[in-house]
């Protein structure tokens, strides 16, 4: 008996957080209590409350789910959450008075907005230190990185702006004028669209991402404060935090960019929602009546409400996201790819290898071949049967058959395309310009490397040529190689081709001069 209860202790007391966090969690901030409120959103019910730092806002998870970050507005400083064990492991000192805070897919770099010294801090996530600190508008609240860690989006209140950081060199690249008194916003899954909630003006703008232009102000219920966008982008949700009457919360058709259907009614003062992996159910958290709303998308009504701690916020993604894939081999869009390569997707969590095969993950072309899942990467691996074809487009797709390691789906197929090179490999080479200039690295070679990537590649003609070249120019270039006279008749032949491609408005000029000097010399005769 002694023996049995000692195995029942020992799995209650070191496994259960273990246990624990295998469900899909919702880590809501109060900013009165000091603390957070863990929601386990298969049972809506709280089951840990974790002491954080003073006046807790802003909050996000890592798309592995493994690590909770929330900001400390009255402290300046953001704790870590390990998920696994429900405690904070480490707390960093950012700005004065931070509010949102965003992780990026990857879970290597956090973005912190800072209202009062106007800035963004981003932190490298391996050794929760600060990178930079990047100069914003008056007041940055809201914060959001797209999928593709290219960009973040920064909700400027006082100014009435949007600040677009380029991740890459961690610097803002344009400003969006938005509504009034800006706070959350939201990105669509495929980037091409930020939703921004105006609180004053009562509206979301629509930001087209490839201008940073708003597209359309749709008007929305009184107080917008956040907005959150579905997992598939069909449906973004608005909570309206109108004082002293209880909040609504708006559902906007992105595709038509206008409300549909009555507002939905939830508890007093909602401020922070979001939505669970499967995007069947979306927590509105209510300031004022310290619960959370819980919303059934089917219906749109209030299925659940969930008692928290006081005055909750929970600004930004405070649901793990669903499994996603994070990055490929080759990326997306490459070109010159190797025939002999293997193509690899790199996930956002652990997955359930049984479930990645041949038959989720698959070659366009009737390529066969044998799939392999990598648990410590996190990485699939198509290796085809046998090389592919040269200059051929291909299409990998991993469909939404594949589950993580919580029997979740894919909740959409992934894509991707890349096009190959000549079977050698060769792809960086111009043979017969690398002998004549002596190196692969010379600058007049990389014209000509531009120039094939750019317009050869890129059509069926061109792809043809290069084919031609690359199958018939090796034993040419080693007969130059053994002369130098060769080498330099090939400079002169180049060097005019060269010119003329680096700039073209110059053979335009020649064409204009000759056709001037023709007319000229037919008007003497």
């Amino acid at each position: 008996m002694k023996r049995l209860f000692f195995i029942i202790f020992f799995l209650a007391v070191f496994l259960s957080p273990f246990i624990v966090s295998a469900a899909p969690f919702a880590y809501i901030t109060n900013s009165s209590s000091n603390n957070v409120s863990v929601i386990d959103t298969s049972t809506n019910t709280v089951v840990a409350t974790i002491p954080v730092g003073n006046g807790p806002s802003g909050v996000a998870v890592n798309s592995a789910g493994t690590r909770v970050y929330v900001v400390n507005t009255i402290d300046d400083t953001v704790s870590v959450i390990n998920t696994f064990t429900n405690t904070v492991i480490e707390t960093i000192t950012v700005g004065l008075g931070p509010v949102g805070v965003a992780v990026n897919t990857a879970g290597t770099k956090l973005y912190v907005a800072n209202s009062i010294s106007n800035t963004v801090s981003v932190v490298d996530t391996s050794t929760n230190t600060i990178i930079t600190n990047i100069a914003v508008d008056n007041t940055p609240r809201g914060i959001a990185i797209n999928l593709a860690d290219t960009r973040t989006y920064v909700s400027n209140n006082f100014s009435g702006t949007v600040s677009v950081i380029d991740n890459t060199i961690n610097t803002v690249v344009a400003t969006v004028v938005v509504g009034n008194a800006p706070e959350g916003l939201d990105i669509n899954p495929s980037g091409t669209r930020v939703y921004v909630a105006n609180t004053n003006s009562n509206t979301i703008s629509v930001i087209n991402t490839s201008t940073n232009l708003v597209m359309v102000n749709t008007t929305v219920g009184t107080n917008p404060k956040t907005i959150t966008v579905n997992p598939a982008g069909t449906r973004a949700y608005v909570t309206n935090n109108f004082a002293g009457a209880p909040g609504t919360v708006s559902v906007i058709d992105p595709s038509t960019n206008l409300v549909v259907g009555l507002p939905i009614s939830v508890g007093n003062g909602p401020i922070g929602a979001s939505i669970n992996p499967l995007g069947t159910k979306v927590y509105v958290v209510n300031n004022v009546s310290g619960t959370v709303s819980v919303i059934d998308t089917i219906t749109n009504s209030v299925t659940a409400t969930i008692i928290v701690g006081n005055n909750p916020i929970a600004l930004g993604r405070f649901i793990e996201s669903p499994s996603m894939v994070i990055s490929t081999f080759p990326a997306a869009g490459a070109i010159r790819v190797a025939t002999g390569t293997v193509i690899q997707a790199t996930f956002s969590k652990d997955m359930d290898a049984s479930t990645i095969n041949t038959g989720t993950f698959t070659m366009s072309g009737g390529v066969s071949g044998t799939v392999t899942y990598n648990a410590v990467t996190r990485t699939a691996t198509f290796s085809p049967s046998s090389s592919l074809a040269e200059f051929t487009t291909y299409t990998a797709t991993i469909t939404t058959g594949v589950k993580d390691s919580l029997g979740e789906n894919m909740i959409a197929n992934f894509t991707w395309s890349f096009t190959t090179t000549d079977t050698t490999g060769s792809s960086g080479s111009c043979f017969i310009a690398t002998v004549a200039y002596g190196s692969p690295l010379d600058p007049h070679v990389a014209v000509l490397k531009n120039f094939r990537d750019k317009y050869l590649l890129t059509n069926p003609i061109g792809k043809t040529f290069c084919q031609f070249y690359y199958r018939y120019s090796p034993p040419i270039a080693d007969a130059i190689r053994q002369h130098e006279a060769l080498k330099t008749v090939t400079r002169w032949v180049l060097l005019p081709i060269i010119y003329l491609i680096e700039y073209p408005y110059f053979l335009v000029f020649i064409v204009i001069v000759g056709a001037g000097m023709r007319i000229r010399r037919k008007r003497r005769a």
